[in-house]
């Protein structure tokens, strides 16, 4: 908080200065509250996006890997 309290500067500004300055921490704090809860769901979306990714990418792993055992299984016959 910003402190005017100079010799020169009367009690009553340092009063009005300091009152301002509390009005302006609780919109400080909501901002940071709304930073953090859009960083949270930004965090929460990467994350789906990235379960998503591995999801899909097992998924292929799994059709090539069943593919592979379909075509060793078709040389070993002949």
């Amino acid at each position: 908080a910003q402190c005017l309290r100079a010799q020169d500067s009367p009690l009553e500004e340092t009063v009005v200065v300091l009152s301002m300055e509390q009005k302006r921490i609780p919109k400080s704090i909501k901002q940071l509250n709304d930073r953090i809860r859009r960083n949270r769901w930004e965090t929460e979306e990467i994350e789906e996006k990235r379960k998503r990714r591995r999801e899909e990418e097992d998924e292929r792993d799994r059709e090539k890997i069943e593919n592979n055992i379909l075509l060793i299984d078709s040389i070993t016959r002949q």
